[in-house]
């Protein structure tokens, strides 16, 4: 998806939010009254991008006004590891086992003196341990993409990310809760939808969804989840299995 997409995708979630009986949705870094800690997505550029766009055309940040979009997510975006590690193994056909496992540490190392040396490795085209032309391209390729995005490598990283220490620390390192929900959402909700038609199809689920919850906190009567199209469908799955 094009930025572009991501902007609609983003700005329609953070409305979407607001219909429910709390503040209004901001990040901790930009509002100390806020709750949301950070944000956490996968390494494609154009999806953080949209967010940071928003931030600043809703003027999300109006203590920092003039702030860069890549400053802004240095505050409050992080890369999930998993997606992360896929890119990494991606590479293990070209590269030993030693070199697979040193550009895996990446997200772990602490000290600038150890930073410096992973850029410099990923770097140095002419690095003596990638043997062949094929493992050089394959690295050098991957790097690319990596220092294409200054904030990317500092998202992926605790020592290096200008977040709160302790926001850092309470936001998960990976988006796998989500990932792992798509299969079951996908037996229920249509794919391969127009953006927009797709976009207003959301929007309808979250509005029933945010109807629902504002009915439990009227009535203090939780939903029953065994009702859900979701859970009779997955019974259903199971029983066929």
């Amino acid at each position: 998806s094009s930025r572009g997409c991501f902007v609609i995708i983003w700005a329609v979630s953070l409305t979407q939010s607001r219909q429910l009986p709390v503040k209004k949705l901001n990040f901790k870094a930009f509002s100390p009254s806020s709750n949301l800690l950070g944000a956490i997505g996968n390494s494609e550029g154009a999806q953080a991008q949209g967010l940071a766009d928003v931030i600043i055309l809703r003027q999300m940040n109006r203590d920092s006004p003039g702030m860069h979009f890549d400053n802004i997510l240095m505050l409050i975006w992080k890369t999930c590891l998993v997606h992360f590690t896929r890119g990494v193994l991606g590479l293990r056909d070209h590269i030993s086992d030693t070199i697979l496992q040193y550009l895996l540490s990446f997200p772990y190392l602490a000290f600038d003196e150890d930073i410096q040396r992973y850029y410099s490795f990923c770097a140095d085209s002419t690095n003596a341990k990638l043997r062949g032309e094929l493992a050089i391209f394959a690295v050098l390729a991957w790097w690319a993409h990596k220092v294409s995005y200054p904030w990317l490598l500092v998202s992926l990283n605790r020592y290096l990310s200008h977040m709160n220490k302790r926001y850092w620390d309470l936001t998960p390192n990976d988006t796998n809760p989500i990932e792992g929900s798509h299969a079951e959402d996908n037996q229920i909700k249509p794919t391969n939808r127009p953006i927009l038609e797709a976009i207003l199809f959301a929007k309808e689920q979250d509005a029933q969804n945010a109807r629902i919850i504002q009915e439990m906190i009227s009535s203090g009567v939780l939903q029953n989840p065994n009702n859900s199209l979701q859970s009779r469908m997955k019974s259903q799955a199971q029983r066929k299995a």
